[in-house]
């Protein structure tokens, strides 16, 4: 059993900031790892590359350089990525257009590596509130996210929560199975002690459209989390959309966001 960490980037684009998360892995001898976004905002298409250490090596992930990375847009028009550090791709200026395909071709010493994200609508927050939750007698604030989800739209959401130079839960994750063209409200962030402690400082909500696959990776990827944690018994490699045995994923994903300064 080896880990390797799993960054992820999107915010951490924007915001400087990054969510590190050790997975437990099965059978995971010197693996390639892709992880890549692309987003509806400028500058945002990028791919990061690693290779999974054997069971002897010392638990870390090693950044694969000399890739050949390329995106396809709706199967004709082609970008390919640069590496602009040890096994981090990009494309300078490069924005997703929604309701288009992308496909990610990785080569890795010969062996290609394929993966398929066509991007959602972005779906609007409305509004964020703090409200009071009571939990076993004690009251704490939590920020409220509240949107429309679309009627008759299959829509997967990713919830981030950005405060401080740092992102809330790594994996919150919904998808509108049950509440399909319902008005939406979702506690994104909680605050540790008295809300007097945050005042003058703003907290952005960003809503991630992500498509099916990604996910059942992340969904995947939270269980593997639980079972490595000792909650569950064996714990399982999450769901790539990537082939060739490669670990990771690919998102093409809309992104909505919406800031609120915190007041009492």
């Amino acid at each position: 059993m080896i880990k390797y960490s799993l960054l992820f980037f999107s915010a951490a684009l924007f915001y400087s900031c990054e969510t590190v998360i050790d997975v437990p892995l099965k059978d995971a001898d010197q693996r390639i790892v892709i992880e890549g976004n692309i987003t509806n905002d400028t500058n945002s298409c990028i791919v990061k590359i690693s290779k999974v250490s054997n069971f002897y090596s010392s638990n870390t992930f090693n950044y694969v350089s000399n890739a050949i990375v390329k995106i396809v847009e709706n199967g004709t028009t082609e970008f390919i990525l640069q590496e602009i550090a040890p096994g981090i791709y990009k494309s300078p200026g490069f924005v997703g257009i929604v309701g288009a395909n992308y496909l990610l071709n990785v080569t890795v010493d010969g062996k290609q590596y394929l993966a398929n994200s066509t991007m959602p609508a972005p779906v609007e927050i409305d509004s964020l509130t703090l409200e009071d939750n009571f939990f076993f007698g004690d009251t704490s604030k939590v920020l409220v996210c509240h949107f429309q989800d679309p009627v008759n739209v299959a829509n997967n959401y990713r919830y981030f929560s950005l405060f401080q130079d740092s992102i809330g839960r790594g994996i919150d994750i919904d998808r509108d199975q049950f509440f399909n063209g319902e008005n939406i409200s979702h506690e994104v962030f909680e605050f540790s002690g008295n809300i007097a402690n945050f005042l003058g400082d703003t907290v952005t909500v960003e809503l991630w459209s992500i498509d099916a696959a990604v996910y059942d990776y992340l969904f995947t990827l939270e269980a593997t989390l639980n079972a490595g944690s000792g909650q569950f018994a064996s714990p399982a490699n999450p769901n790539s959309n990537i082939n060739n045995g490669a670990l990771g994923y690919f998102s093409a994903h809309a992104i909505s966001r919406k800031g609120k300064k915190l007041v009492p």
